[in-house]
């Protein structure tokens, strides 16, 4: 196997950077995957029926996270949830604001994507910008 190349940033004890968090914290080396096209975002209807939005450049080991309550503070109380969108692979930058962008949306947006619904996630647009 041949080296990887790392990028030193300072980043909190977590299992993902997000630009959000306080840069005080650990230092840590991220992988040089943080800039290629690596990343998903997606989204999990969990069992209290809320819609979570996480983005991650290994999907499967980040629901296996999930699932072991170590994956993030909103689902690490609930154990059963779906996985019913994802979207990738991307840049870590473009995973970063999309999930961002998403995190904004209405429930009904959230699910309308989740089902490929673009007219009714069209509809939903429109009326949110009138």
């Amino acid at each position: 196997m041949g080296f990887q190349t790392l990028i030193p940033v300072c980043v909190p004890n977590f299992d993902y950077f997000h630009p959000s968090h306080q840069t005080h914290r650990a230092s840590k080396l991220l992988p040089m995957s943080t800039t290629t096209s690596t990343h998903y975002v997606y989204l999990l209807r969990c069992a209290n029926g809320t819609i979570y939005v996480g983005q991650t450049h290994d999907l499967s080991a980040r629901l296996v996270r999930h699932r072991a309550g170590t994956g993030a503070r909103h689902t690490a109380s609930i154990k059963h949830f779906e996985l019913i969108y994802r979207e990738g692979p991307m840049p870590f930058t473009q995973a970063i604001a999309r999930e961002r962008q998403i995190k904004k949306w209405s429930r009904a947006k959230k699910l309308a994507l989740a089902k490929g619904d673009f007219d009714q996630l069209r509809r939903l647009s429109q009326s949110n910008s009138l």
